[in-house]
């Protein structure tokens, strides 16, 4: 009992008070709802059963498959639940026990799907793929701090000071003619997190130069100044990079994530609508913890049985969402027709006058094909976590760093976003984000064929000394 004690650190024993507040703040909500279904508890227990196993069962200190189930457990578990105690109707969209039975079926369904395939894929049967590395001794980090104070620059030019803490001010339309401008805006974003990136991994600890990356980061991704998702993938990216233990002892991501979802989350869903200044003016207060999940932040679970309700009146999209997805760079300008995400056809069609909404990732499989259109969608879903969180913990991780070592912190944050949804801005972003990478590896192709040389970015044997 002792030895057990003294295994307990700090992050391990916020991690459990975080999770009994939780708890304790859903079965003690005021019950208001009169119809309670046993099948509907019953199907949400199941949820719950199945998402906290696999959280524990995962070893790892953070994993997108962790981030999976985390998000499996507050979208799909805590939040409806209480929705459902207390009789609140997300987006003023009435759910009945059917709709719940449904979306809970569904929810278990894709989660049974996950769970087979990223269990039964074993190491050999993961391929390889390049180890594209990027050399240190071939970047100067204060070449990559002075381009990062220009984008600083033209983004406070272009948008404004003042704009950059404001969302009501700072806001673009993914669905528009701007989606050059949007993609543009994102990338000034994302640079100085490369730069703050390189830096860091190259020195090892916080200098001036990191410190002033981190307050350039800080302002041009405020939270209160852009979308939650793309905040929360960044500053969780750098939180793992910097304060990164491999120890599968600490719970510091578990805690991370539960006040990310169960606080942070439903805070700043305030700054949607309204600025600092007329918060603060107002008085306009933070609600408790069960109650903020009686809010329009957490929609993701409404939108199945939605999508279910709309397939019954108009019929399967039958792919043309996931094109309209693919070819997002296509201005409206050249094609009219161009499909809008998901959550807002969803909105327009049963009349909702805010079309910005949710559109989980089942929800998309489903809109699109169907019950196989789901399952497609799982499949790919765990085939592609299992393959990152392997070869991130189990290859790279223990040779020479890679894109990966870059790129893979913040892939939790963006996971989020995929699995709530819609997909159209998800890839939109996480196509911003990975523009600079993209640009390394095109350019340093080219080289390798302008050299002429057999020698490229992906030669196993080079010194795993020099490179990140």
């Amino acid at each position: 009992m002792v030895l057990k004690l003294k295994e307990l650190n700090w992050s391990k024993i916020a991690f459990l008070i975080l999770t009994l507040i939780i708890f304790v703040s859903i079965f003690t909500i005021k019950i208001e709802n009169n119809n309670i279904d046993s099948l509907v508890i019953l199907t949400f227990l199941a949820i719950l059963f199945i998402s906290i196993y696999e959280i524990f069962k995962d070893k790892t200190p953070y994993s997108l498959n962790k981030t999976f189930w985390y998000f499996n457990l507050i979208f799909y578990f805590v939040s409806p639940l209480v929705q459902y105690f207390s009789n609140y109707n997300v987006w003023e969209y009435k759910l009945s026990n059917k709709d719940y039975i449904f979306g809970n079926c569904m929810i278990l369904l894709s989660m049974l799907i996950y769970m087979l395939v990223y269990r039964r894929i074993k190491k050999s049967d993961i391929k390889e793929t390049g180890n594209i590395k990027i050399s240190i001794k071939n970047i100067s980090i204060n070449i990559l701090f002075i381009i990062s104070l220009i984008c600083f620059f033209i983004a406070v030019k272009n948008i404004g000071l003042y704009s950059l803490f404001s969302r009501t001010e700072n806001s673009y339309n993914l669905v528009g003619d701007s989606m050059f401008n949007t993609i543009f805006t994102h990338l000034l974003k994302c640079i100085p997190v490369y730069a703050f990136v390189l830096s860091y991994l190259q020195k090892g600890r916080l200098n001036f130069l990191n410190i002033v990356l981190l307050l350039e980061i800080f302002i041009l991704n405020f939270p209160t100044s852009t979308t939650r998702f793309w905040m929360g993938a960044i500053f969780i990216g750098i939180f793992l990079i910097v304060f990164n233990k491999r120890s599968s002892n600490n719970r510091i991501y578990d805690v991370v994530l539960l006040v990310t979802f169960t606080i942070l989350f439903s805070f700043l869903f305030l700054f949607k609508f309204y600025d600092l200044e007329y918060i603060l003016k107002e008085g306009i207060k933070f609600e408790s913890l069960t109650e903020s999940y009686n809010s329009v932040d957490y929609d993701a679970y409404s939108i199945i049985p939605r999508v279910r309700h709309y397939v019954e009146d108009f019929g399967y999209e039958n792919g043309k969402q996931v094109i309209g997805t693919i070819f997002f760079m296509v201005p409206r300008s050249i094609w009219p027709s161009k499909p809008n995400p998901s959550g807002g056809l969803i909105a327009e069609a049963q009349g909702q006058y805010y079309t910005n909404i949710s559109c989980p990732f089942i929800a998309e499989g489903y809109l699109n094909f169907g019950i196989f259109g789901m399952i497609i969608f799982q499949l790919i879903l765990g085939l592609v976590c299992k393959k990152l969180d392997w070869m991130y913990w189990n290859k790279y991780s223990k040779n020479c760093g890679v894109c990966y070592n870059i790129i893979y912190p913040f892939l939790m944050g963006f996971l989020i976003y995929a699995e709530r949804g819609a997909l159209h801005p998800f890839v939109i972003y996480l196509f911003c984000f990975c523009i600079p990478i993209i640009a390394y590896v095109i350019i340093n192709i080219i080289l390798n064929l302008k050299k002429g040389s057999k020698k490229s970015c992906y030669d196993k044997n080079d010194d795993c000394n020099s490179c990140i």
